[in-house]
């Protein structure tokens, strides 16, 4: 859903004020709101959704002494916008979205799926493409453990079974060349996700994460059990609490 800027009270530059006028003016204004009928100026945001802000001058004072406030609304005011934005949505027979259709073009979506692999694939207005894959496979040239030159130290870490509960993302960039080309997953962005606390599935935290040509980042999460295969199932919160990579020298 949409969400359009319906008011905002802004500061106004306030050269030449002293602090008793502006007291005073706090103190007859404050108790008064602002609204449509005192807004009498707008300036446009450099936004997508063409998102209108509006500001209110004859109560500079108060809005300053408040900060900016913002109402949204799910429905338009002749103030809200300049143009409206419409989206339209083509499925395929279920619920797959195929395509969508913006003021400024049109995105579509393909998806597929082999064995445990699935992956959607996006072609932008401008014909740029990503795609991103979840695979388990041991032949896309993912180690099954890592150097251990290359893992940190002063953290738990399971440097086993990398291959396993892996995302992999292609962004627009490398998407013509190691995706499409040469379906090189080496090349792309991997995310490589903590079990579920049975042990059973991925779960939606990183363990580690790692751009082509970089060291692993790890991470370990408080709560998490103090061994190798703690290091693989969550903990207590989805926010790490250290975070560890090995350098170029060789340092953690």
């Amino acid at each position: 859903m949409l969400l359009f800027l319906a008011t905002a009270q802004c500061q106004h530059p306030h050269q030449g004020i002293t602090k008793d006028s502006v007291n005073r003016a706090r103190r007859k204004e404050s108790s008064k709101s602002i609204g449509f009928p005192k807004l009498t100026s707008t300036r446009q945001f450099r936004h997508h959704s063409s998102v209108t802000g509006l500001c209110a001058r004859p109560n500079p004072y108060f809005a300053r002494q408040q900060g900016l406030e913002i109402t949204f609304l799910s429905k338009f005011h002749p103030l809200d916008c300049r143009k409206r934005l419409n989206s339209q949505f083509g499925y395929d027979a279920g619920d797959f979205i195929q395509s969508m259709t913006t003021p400024y073009g049109t995105t579509t979506f393909a998806k597929g799926e082999s064995g445990r692999d699935r992956w959607p694939v996006t072609t932008y207005r401008n014909g740029e493409m990503d795609r991103v894959q979840f695979s388990e496979s041991t032949a896309v040239g993912i180690p099954y453990s890592d150097p251990v030159v290359i893992v940190p130290t002063n953290m738990w870490t399971r440097n086993l079974v990398l291959y396993a509960r892996n995302t992999y993302y292609w962004d627009r960039n490398a998407y013509p060349a190691y995706a499409a080309a040469t379906n090189d997953f080496t090349k792309a962005r991997l995310f490589h996700w903590l079990h579920t606390p049975d042990g059973s599935m991925a779960s939606g935290i990183l363990q580690c994460e790692k751009l082509p040509l970089e060291n692993r980042v790890w991470y370990n999460y408080e709560g998490q059990a103090q061994s190798i295969e703690g290091a693989t199932l969550p903990g207590n919160s989805d926010q790490p609490c250290t975070i560890g990579r090995v350098l170029d020298d060789g340092t953690t």
